[in-house]
């Protein structure tokens, strides 16, 4: 932790003086809970960064504006009520800490477009590690490229992590099974596929069959994420045979799994079977895998993987209203 604050010391990002225990104390009473230690330590190096001078998607929050923020009367809805914001990009985005319970420490996004509860994020200091480690970025929309520990898309973490991540996994997942509140099972199932560990990721295929109101999206999106081949051929399936939202979380996914057997699983779903809203979303998934798309605004088209190709047509879905335009995704 210690040299994680000297290199943001050392970063053009300009710091307050620090918080004392008194401010600390003080701050735990109106949150209902003491802070993490290793957010406690970052305060006592420096109480908050200035919104005028940072050079990171995210800057520290002072103890007063995290005060003030829970004041404001604004609308946090989908903020885990275990856990309290922390850090801003000043544009409406949050990353927020878990201040109790089962995930205490961890960290998540609150993004202002699609706020999840899930953590993103091991730690304070792992995600300051990964703030650092995204560069000297002030775009607004950047955070959304940083690295993360969550969902895992490789199998880094030591044995004490893999096992702390299975234990957390499991608990969400018994409270899922135990739970008869809709938001709350859902909130946990996403929870523990989130927290699977990457060998694990073959356990949430059977969640992108499942008829739970947002599991299968949210099972799509995590195995896209994971890049998980395995996955393709149930994506596949949903991507042609799902609910609307849960096709377009599969054409999106089959879009992220860079293996030829996606890209081929798209071609089919335009092919075969896809309304005007999914042709246009598996037009552009088509082209993150080198294919070149004219799209046509009533959802016919052509498509071709390399230019040495002859181009082959898709075929017409339910008409648009839309006019004549063509779209080159190339």
């Amino acid at each position: 932790m210690d040299g994680l604050m000297d290199v943001l010391q050392t970063l053009d990002v300009a710091t307050r003086p620090p918080a004392t225990n008194a401010q600390l104390l003080h701050l735990g009473e109106a949150l209902g809970s003491p802070l993490p230690a290793s957010l406690a330590a970052l305060y006592r190096a420096f109480d908050g960064q200035d919104a005028s001078q940072t050079a990171l998607v995210f800057r520290l929050l002072s103890l007063q504006e995290v005060q003030d923020l829970l004041q404001d009367g604004d609308d946090w809805s989908g903020l885990p009520a275990e856990a309290r914001v922390f850090f801003a990009d000043d544009h409406g985005n949050h990353a927020f800490v878990y201040l109790s319970g089962p995930l205490l420490g961890k960290v998540g996004l609150y993004d202002h477009d699609e706020p999840t509860a899930e953590p993103v994020f091991r730690s304070v200091p792992s995600f300051l590690t990964h703030l650092i480690a995204s560069g000297n970025r002030r775009m607004h929309w950047e955070f959304r490229a940083m690295s993360r520990d969550y969902p895992a898309r490789v199998d880094r973490h030591t044995t004490a992590e893999l096992a702390s991540d299975r234990a957390l996994a499991a608990y969400y997942l018994e409270t899922w099974q135990n739970s008869e509140d809709e938001e709350d099972r859902l909130a946990a199932v996403s929870t523990a596929m989130t927290l699977l560990p990457y060998q694990d990721t073959d356990q949430i295929i059977p969640f992108a069959l499942d008829q739970g109101l947002g599991v299968v999206e949210h099972a799509c999106i995590q195995l896209g994420l994971r890049e998980w081949e395995a996955a393709v051929p149930t994506l596949h399936q949903v991507a042609l045979d799902g609910f609307p939202n849960a096709q377009s979380a599969a054409i999106s996914a089959l879009g992220m799994i860079d293996v030829p057997a996606a890209g081929q699983a798209l071609v089919d779903v335009l092919r075969r079977r896809a309304p005007t809203a999914q042709t246009w979303a598996a037009a552009l998934a088509l082209q993150q895998h080198g294919y070149t798309v004219v799209l046509e605004t009533n959802g016919t088209g052509q498509m071709r993987a390399r230019h040495d190709q002859p181009w082959v047509p898709f075929p017409d879905p339910p008409s648009s209203p839309l006019g004549e335009h063509q779209t080159d995704y190339s």
